[in-house]
Order: structure tokens, then C-alpha cells, then sequence
């Protein structure tokens, strides 16, 4: 079985065929190994990796196997992190260059229960500073390209991720996503993300911890069903997040005959491109034609939270500073008490008044609560929301912080605040060959029923499609 065909399939029917004995762990971290060095020259997706010792795992998966010993879900498939997670046996610099030779002495739980599973950790993958911006660029490693368009940003902050496994460097990779960090790069890298609920998946060993406001950790991968086994892997408390607790995966039975789901293209603030509006149409399209109830719906509540969105955003953009100080003392154990800690005595000390008193921010998170009812109470009566990931695809290195585009990321930004679970996967590409992808947001705690949605419309629509570089000699 040549590199093409290894590199193509899913982490899911990749471990089916090591755990049969068709492939052994060995051809494919190898060719996966291989798959890097061809295309990150390309893209610097992946910023750090050890061959040897990643072929020295899978040699001992193999041999487990052989002994008739099946560590997990996982056993024997490669994978890779994001650079703002713990690896106790790489370097994690969160994108900071101070923290550029620090090496954490225990993984991030979503790291350990991946090997506890089986998986192998081929390397860890590009990232913005401290994961604060829409585009993969930082001091250390420089610039992260799209697989599909090299003068294209791959998006962030899990750009490096996105961009290696839709490049055919990776099957299966973690990322995090405060404002539609994991969303956002799947869509223009054409793959596919889950945003879990906020408090399914343990932060521990994630920096910056989001502190239960804003950010959940995720996979992406080329296929949706690989979200789904990943998720099941990751989940659950660790007696460590206080943000986390444990909700099963599937707390109903739900059929996409039964569906009712509401569909919107424009967030009322930045018009999504034609070619956008094509995508979700031909889903839209799609479930009708199988008879599932549509309905156009934007959510009102919507508008209130965007004028929420200024002042949720001043008070993170107020807060970088601490955070970089924090971050910047390379001696600093990351022990997540002791961190989120330091972060918020340090907030708490500071006199020179720049910060949201714990009033204005409480009040703040009232808010945000009474409008997260209010989304509850709109959904009652759909299962999902079908609507854009962006307003268009991919955008040139260094134009997302241009503020006339601001906007358009606000098809994900809502999502995160208000906690709603949601996934992305490619429907579709615009006429100069860039993946476009659709965002399937469900109720709390729902992600079974997402992830129906998603790859029941992935398997009709384009899914993830090999860029021209995938085959680079």
C-alpha cells in the first residue's frame, strides 16, 4: 500500500486495519513521517517532530499487538498536537519566545488519554502567540501557509493543525477553540473541527487556560466520524479543570428523519460571499430532498450578543499583557492552579485601573448568560442551526486583522460564549479552488447529534478533497 492511499484514509479505518494486521504501526507513522517531510517545507505546519522516536513507538505497538495487546481505540495510529497543549516529551512554546526550550514534565490530560488510547504523537504543530489571533504566525517559528494556496493563511489559532492534516501530514490532531480557533482553520483548510460544549473536554495543560469563559480544546481531522472517536477518547472530568464535567456523549437517540433544523447564510453584519451562500444552499438542498424539516432561521438574540461582542473582546485585548508577562517567565511551573492563580492575583493587584472590576465583570457574565437562555429557548424548537463558518474562504497572511473584515468572523464567535457545541466540515470550494466549509451549531451537550448532521451531509456533499501539494514530490 503506497503513501497516497495510508495517507488518505481516517484515523478510525486506520486503526481497524493495524488492530487486523493489514498495516502495522510502522508503515504508517512511517508514511505519515514521510508525508511531512514532503509537504512542511511547503507549509510549516509542523514545528516540531522525532522520527526516531515516534518509529520506536510504533515498533512497540506493533510488537503489543503481536502479544495480543490492544492498548485502545488509537492503538498504533500517529497524531498530532497543537503547540499550546503539554507533551511531556516535546517542547511547548505556546508561541511565546521566552518559553522556546521549555519542555512540561506531565502531558495535558487530552494528550495522556490519547496514549493511554494507543495513539502516537508524531509532533506538535504551529500556532499564534498564546493562540490570540485568526492566522498561525509567531517569533519562533515564523508563518504557517495553506495547503490549498500558499499566499493563503491556513487561519487560527490551529492553523498549523488544520493545515498538516489537510495536507496528508496527520490523521487525526487536537486544537483548541476560544473564538473559532478550530472552525475556523478547518474551514479554510477544508477539514473537519468540533467545538465541544464548554466543560466536556479538560483544558489542563492548555495554555492560556480559558477559565471557563471562552475556550474549548477539540479535534480535527480530514473525516467527521474521526471527530466522533476522538471525542469519546478525550472527554470527562480529570479532577483538575473546575470548568469540566461529564455529560455522555449521547443522551438520546436521534434520527435525521426526525430532524427539524433551522438554516441562516448571513449574520446581519458581514454578507457572506455567493459562492458561501452556494454551499449551504446545496446542503439546505440536500436534507429536503431526503424529506427533514427546514426552516430559515436567524436567531435575534444574535444582535444582542454582538453588541456584547466590543466590550468581551477590549477586556481580552485589555488582558494579553498579563498574560504575556505571566507566560514570559520561562521558569514558571504550569500547574493549573497555580497558574489561573497568578493570572487573576495579578489582574487583582494592578493599579492602574485598565482592567473589568470583578462587578463589571460579573455583570458582564450575566449577560452572557441570560442571552445563552435565550438561544436555549430559540432552539427548542430545532435540533441544529445549519449557517456559514465565515464569510469567505481563505484570506491573504496578515489580512485578518484588518478591522473592516472583523465581521466576518462572527459566525463563530457567538458559539464559543454561549457554549453551544458545533461542527465544521468542507461542503464545497470557490471557483479558484479554496475549501469552503459549513458550521452545524447543536444544543448543549449535544455533539451526537451534530456530528449526525455533519457527516450525513459530508458524505453528499465534497468533504475533505487532497490539495495539489499532497502529492508533492
Amino acid at each position: 500500500m503506497n503513501f497516497s492511499e495510508i495517507c488518505t484514509m481516517s484515523a478510525t479505518e486506520l486503526a481497524l486495519m493495524i488492530r487486523n494486521k493489514i498495516l502495522t504501526s510502522v508503515e504508517v507513522v512511517e508514511a505519515y513521517l514521510d508525508q511531512i517531510e514532503r509537504v512542511n517545507p511547503y507549509i510549516n505546519a509542523v514545528v516540531q517532530y522525532n522520527r526516531e522516536h515516534a518509529l520506536q513507538l510504533a515498533q512497540k505497538a506493533d510488537e503489543d499487538l503481536e502479544n495480543g495487546v490492544i492498548r485502545g481505540e488509537l492503538h498504533g495510529v500517529p497524531v498530532t498536537i497543537k503547540d499550546a497543549i503539554d507533551t511531556k516529551d516535546y517542547i511547548t512554546t505556546y508561541g511565546v519566545e521566552s518559553r522556546s526550550a521549555y519542555m512540561p514534565k506531565v502531558d495535558a490530560t487530552v494528550v495522556a488519554r490519547l496514549r493511554d488510547a494507543g495513539a502516537i504523537i508524531l509532533g506538535k504543530t504551529n500556532l499564534p502567540e498564546l493562540c490570540m489571533t485568526f492566522e498561525s504566525n509567531n517569533n519562533i517559528f515564523g508563518r504557517t501557509n495553506n495547503p490549498y494556496d500558499l499566499t493563503k493563511t491556513p487561519g487560527g489559532s490551529s492553523g498549523g493543525e488544520a493545515a498538516i492534516i489537510a495536507a496528508g501530514g496527520s490523521p487525526l490532531g487536537i486544537g483548541s477553540d476560544a473564538s473559532g480557533s478550530i472552525r475556523l482553520p478547518s474551514h479554510y483548510c477544508g477539514i473537519a473541527g468540533l467545538k465541544p460544549t464548554r466543560g466536556r473536554v479538560p483544558e489542563t495543560g492548555h495554555i492560556p487556560p480559558g477559565l471557563g469563559f471562552s475556550n474549548e480544546v477539540g479535534p480535527l481531522a480530514r473525516y467527521v466520524k474521526d471527530l466522533r472517536t476522538s471525542l469519546a477518547i478525550i472527554e470527562g472530568t480529570d479532577s483538575k479543570d473546575p470548568t469540566c464535567t461529564f455529560i455522555p456523549s449521547s443522551v438520546g437517540q436521534k434520527t435525521m428523519e426526525s430532524m427539524k433544523i433551522a438554516i441562516y447564510t448571513n449574520n446581519q453584519l458581514y454578507p457572506p460571499t455567493p459562492e458561501t451562500v452556494g454551499v449551504i444552499e446545496k446542503a439546505v438542498n440536500l436534507l429536503e430532498e431526503e424529506g427533514i424539516d427546514v426552516e430559515e432561521y436567524f436567531p435575534e438574540m444574535l444582535n444582542e450578543f454582538y453588541s456584547l461582542n466590543s466590550v468581551i473582546k477590549d477586556h481580552f485585548n485589555d488582558t494579553i499583557p498579563v498574560m504575556q508577562e505571566i507566560y514570559s517567565n520561562k521558569d514558571l511551573s504550569f500547574d493549573d492552579v497555580n497558574l489561573i492563580d497568578t493570572w487573576l492575583d495579578r489582574l487583582d493587584i494592578d493599579k492602574s485601573n485598565k482592567y473589568m472590576s470583578a462587578s463589571e465583570l460579573f455583570l458582564l457574565n450575566t449577560k452572557v448568560d441570560v442571552l445563552r437562555s435565550k438561544l436555549i429557548q430559540d432552539l427548542s424548537q430545532y435540533d441544529v442551526i445549519i449557517c456559514p463558518v465565515c464569510a469567505g474562504p481563505a484570506i491573504p497572511h496578515g489580512s485578518s486583522l484588518d478591522p473592516t473584515t472583523e465581521h466576518s468572523f462572527n459566525y463563530t464567535r457567538p458559539y464559543n460564549w454561549l457554549g453551544f457545541p458545533s461542527v465544521v466540515f468542507r461542503g464545497g470550494q470557490s471557483d479558484d479552488g479554496l475549501p469552503i466549509g459549513v458550521q452545524v451549531v447543536a444544543k448543549h451537550w449535544r455533539e451526537d447529534i451534530a456530528l449526525l448532521v455533519a457527516e450525513f451531509l459530508e458524505e453528499r456533499m465534497e468533504g475533505w478533497q487532497a490539495p495539489e501539494l499532497f502529492f508533492q514530490s
